[in-house]
């Protein structure tokens, strides 16, 4: 009841793995043919596609200042401008940093909080705080005791993490 005809987005090349919406309502979709596409959240037209490495992309973040963040397969993080989508980056990650195996993958592997934070999830049990200037790492959050495989930022900037522990950090 209430639900109005879905509306369909298309124009990847391979199949869609992540989605992620700023907090004006645009909405961003990662696929496996290497590529961010952005998209009108009130009438869902296609504004621009941010094109990567030759890899697949695994996970979106996007900042609040809208700034956008995409974890590929091959190990790096790519960073555009929200504004008119130029590449203003690539952050390079330890191996297994982001929650991916071919597996078990996981969509929400990493965030984007205030103040200069990306958070990442690792296989090795804890969340590891990063700038999003330069990549450097600046703490680990620890008490997991298996696989982190999921995140998100509040708004009021607390971190959740889940675990294969079977529990879900507030930090």
């Amino acid at each position: 009841k209430g639900w109005i005809e879905p509306r369909k987005l298309e124009g990847h090349r391979g199949r869609v793995r992540c989605l992620a919406v700023g907090i004006d309502g645009t909405i961003f979709s990662g696929s496996r043919d290497h590529t961010v596409r952005v998209w009108n959240g009130a009438d869902c037209t296609h504004i621009r596609t941010l094109e990567g490495p030759t890899s697949t992309v695994l996970s979106i973040a996007v900042g609040r200042d809208g700034t956008v963040y995409a974890a590929f397969d091959d190990n790096t993080i790519w960073v555009w401008s929200g504004e008119d989508g130029t590449h203003i980056g690539t952050l390079l990650r330890h191996e297994l940093e982001v929650s991916f195996n071919p597996f078990f993958f996981c969509e929400d592997a990493f965030a984007v909080g205030p103040n200069g934070k990306l958070y990442t999830a690792s296989f090795y049990n804890g969340v590891l705080v990063r700038s999003t200037r330069d990549g450097a790492l600046i703490q680990t959050l620890e008490g997991h005791t298996r696989n982190v495989i999921g995140l998100l930022v509040g708004l009021d900037g607390r971190v959740y993490s889940a675990s294969h522990d079977c529990t879900i950090r507030v930090w």
